[in-house]
């Protein structure tokens, strides 16, 4: 009995071994294409944080009621992450994120000439938020080093803050 557990193991062992080594090079391709979405993405969060601090709810100083009109305005982003990675040109077609990338891949792509989302504050951070929550998922799933996304995660916390502050603002009104 024991000795055909041992030979059972030893069978599986070694097909989880073949199974890993045919599975490295897409294993290696798909860590590769999360590196440039990730790239891609920390792109994008400084250019949204560079925005939010300077023309967000936060950047009003005292001026309560413009701040509260900044929370509930719908704004113009460029954000092509949180559309699923895709980018279209002026033409509406979809366009690689590279030329020697192939369109199939759906990679992501930051670009000032993309089409625009109309969205408010608060949902762009909650979107930013998962899309990020699934890029450290991925980090870790392919043993990636974690990306710094500190600038982020403050800009969130202040606007959560802001969210509170507003929202007695507007109680109070």
């Amino acid at each position: 009995m024991s000795a055909a557990l041992e030979q059972e193991w030893k069978s599986l062992y070694l097909l989880a071994l073949s199974r890993s080594h045919s599975l490295e090079p897409t294993k290696e391709r798909f860590a590769s294409m999360t590196r440039d979405q990730i790239s891609d993405f920390l792109k994008l969060i400084e250019e949204f944080v560079k925005r939010f601090y300077e023309e967000g709810p936060g950047a009003v100083g005292q001026d309560l009621e413009q701040g509260a009109k900044l929370m509930e305005v719908e704004l113009e982003e460029v954000n092509p992450h949180l559309r699923g990675g895709r980018v279209e040109n002026r033409l509406g077609k979809t366009i690689p994120s590279s030329p020697d990338r192939d369109s199939n891949l759906d990679l992501t792509v930051l670009s000032s000439r993309t089409q625009h989302d109309k969205r408010s504050y608060t949902v762009l951070f909650k979107d930013m938020e998962e899309k990020r929550s699934d890029l450290v998922n991925a980090e870790m799933l392919f043993d990636i080093p974690l990306a710094d996304y500190s600038p982020f995660l403050k800009a969130a916390a202040e606007m959560s803050h802001l969210e509170a502050i507003y929202a007695i603002y507007r109680a109070q009104k």
